[in-house]
């Protein structure tokens, strides 16, 4: 499993040769019986502590040996984003399930992938499923796979898409609306990480991480009895919240601008010059469908099309002179 799991030999047949073998082999102690209840526990405890250090020193090395590109993916200078791109350093070191919430367009997938390309999965796949767009009728062979023969039209063995994960991220999109009885099934592959193919009796162990992502409340959710608590609790090992741009207004200007370089050079067009006028009403605008929504207009804007401000909410109409005469400064000095 792992060669630095402190081993404790106990042995009721010591002698100096054995006891120097073991050291030379890895092992972290050697106690020869009779002994104390009191010597072994000091001695686990020993070995605990230095477990602890070695779990620490690897999460240390994962982060500081790793270059990310985390501010360039989740741009913000806010303290929500500040905190949700510590809060993911922190969390993509390890190994632990992770349940992303936030509203439509905030980017929860581009969070679930940055947590995968800064882990120790980064070379393997990550595999993302929409658990609202799966084929009811084929939903369970789509995720566990199935044997030859398993239900009319099977005709040879076919990997799910968790087998097909193996030593990678699993991404399960929209968690919430995985049909209430297939989640106690996927209850068990989350606690005792194996999976048992339709129509096949053998147990196939799977290595992988599950990120999960939901736009709803799961906790509402689990009180309207549309989801189960105990799988709310066994994914609930870390959370991210993924701030709205509500949530964030100060980040529009400096979001946009990037979002227009990258439509510019995604679309093979010069770069634009966004006058501070457009970005002051970009800032002032409600974007309920978040960076999604930003983006379509960062795109538009490139392509020379209209921004279409009455398609959602209207801009804001009525506003006293000192406000105007801020939100322009604030957006002369965001496109500095």
């Amino acid at each position: 499993m792992d060669a630095e799991i402190p081993v404790i030999l106990v042995t009721g047949h010591g002698d100096v040769q054995l006891a120097v073998k073991a050291m030379r082999e890895g092992v972290y102690d050697f106690l020869e019986k009779p002994f104390t209840a009191q010597h072994l526990a000091a001695i686990a405890r020993r070995a605990l502590d230095r477990r602890s250090l070695v779990l620490e020193n690897r999460r240390l090395r994962a982060v500081a040996g790793k270059r990310d590109d985390i501010e360039a993916r989740l741009p913000g200078r806010t303290q929500a984003m500040v905190d949700l791109r510590y809060r993911l350093r922190a969390i993509g070191a390890t190994d632990a399930d992770t349940l992303i919430i936030g509203e439509t367009g905030v980017g929860k997938e581009v969070v679930a992938r940055a947590l995968h390309d800064i882990s120790a999965r980064a070379d393997r796949p990550l595999i993302a499923i929409n658990c609202a767009a799966l084929p009811e009728n084929l939903i369970e062979s789509e995720l566990f796979g199935h044997e030859a023969g398993a239900f009319p039209g099977a005709l040879r063995p076919r990997y799910g898409k968790f087998e097909h994960a193996r030593g990678g991220t699993i991404l399960l999109d929209e968690i919430g609306s995985l049909p209430f009885d297939l989640q106690a099934k996927f209850l068990r592959v989350l606690q005792e990480r194996v999976i048992t193919r339709l129509g096949s009796n053998e147990i196939v162990p799977l290595d992988v991480r599950f990120v999960a992502t939901s736009k709803v409340n799961l906790e509402a959710e689990v009180a309207a009895g549309r989801f189960r608590a105990d799988l709310l609790y066994r994914l609930n090992v870390a959370t991210l919240h993924v701030p709205s741009l509500a949530q964030r207004k100060a980040d529009i200007p400096l979001l946009f601008l990037q979002l227009v370089r990258e439509a510019a050079a995604r679309y093979v067009r010069n770069d634009i010059d966004v006058p501070p006028s457009l970005i002051t009403e970009i800032a002032e605008r409600s974007w309920p469908g978040n960076v999604r929504e930003l983006r379509n207009a960062a795109d538009r804007l490139v392509l020379g099309l209209d921004l279409k401000p009455d398609e959602a909410q209207a801009w804001p109409e009525k506003q006293r002179l000192a406000d105007k005469v801020a939100a322009y400064e604030r957006g002369i000095i965001a496109s500095a």
